[in-house]
């Protein structure tokens, strides 16, 4: 915990404005942001609409669910293309868009859904490997605003359900779903195991290198994290919502906040 606070670095992300995709680098710990991409969400393959989440495979390919035109788009030695497109309109379904994706290595990019009611896994040329249905009793599922998928070593899909607060898992072999953190439908900042801890709006994850994993709790301006005994805390508090978590190569975390955050 000590060294993930030391280490982490706090971006700022604005939802809802023009599309664009930006650039973070670091030298001399001077933080440098450009802009690559994004023209206003028409549709073009150089364009974006709403980028819910971003997941870089091993050899560098970037990988950009696009909830607003239906997509998973890839980026590769400066060349965009189509990963992944259904070809539909926004109307309500939210099944239809992609809002997590995730290259766990270059063959293995799996994408859910913004209902959460299921996670696809595909292979490098986009041709569909595995459909996992995801069931755990509750009758309304997510909206999964980006950030809520993750995949450990082992292959166990995790996903965080916004709207009911809680933390879902996905059996890798199995394919079987249980609720593994947070009680449906109560929101809270309790610590403690599995269910008997509450979150409020859980929303980005991450696998960390213990196995543990970290969660953006947005509203309780919190990064919570469960370990793999399923016993949850708190490892910081922080002045704004926290949407997204990440770390580089070099182990660096990242975290994106929310459109009313500051540095």
């Amino acid at each position: 915990a000590k060294r993930f606070v030391s280490i982490f670095v706090l971006a700022l992300l604005v939802l809802f404005m023009t599309p664009m995709f930006i650039q973070f680098s670091l030298a001399s710990q001077d933080l440098v942001v450009s802009t690559f991409s994004g023209q206003g969400g028409n549709g073009g393959k150089n364009d974006l609409g709403r980028v819910r989440t971003t997941s870089m495979a091993p050899d560098g390919t970037l990988y950009l669910a696009d909830s607003d035109l239906f997509s998973v788009k890839k980026f590769m030695d400066g060349i965009f293309s189509d990963f992944l497109r259904s070809g539909r309109n926004w109307n309500g379904i939210r099944s239809e868009n992609p809002c997590g994706v995730f290259a766990k290595s270059v063959n293995e990019i799996f994408v859910s859904y913004c209902d959460s009611k299921s996670v696809d896994l595909f292979n490098s040329a986009g041709e569909l490997q595995r459909k996992y249905i995801v069931n755990v009793g509750l009758n309304d599922m997510g909206m999964d605003w980006g950030g809520g998928l993750a995949v450990d070593q082992k292959g166990d899909i995790y996903l965080s359900d916004e709207l009911n607060h809680v933390i879902i898992r996905v059996d890798g072999v199995s394919g079987s779903s249980e609720i593994i953190a947070g009680s449906p439908g109560v929101r809270g900042i309790a610590n403690g195991i599995r269910r008997q801890a509450n979150f409020n709006k859980p929303r980005g994850l991450m696998v960390d290198e213990e196995g543990s994993l970290l969660v953006a709790d947005t509203w309780n301006r919190a990064i919570r994290k469960i370990d793999r005994l399923g016993n949850v805390s708190t490892v910081m508090t922080l002045r704004c919502g926290v949407m997204g978590i990440d770390r580089d190569s070099r182990g660096a975390v990242f975290l994106i906040g929310d459109r009313e955050c500051g540095c």
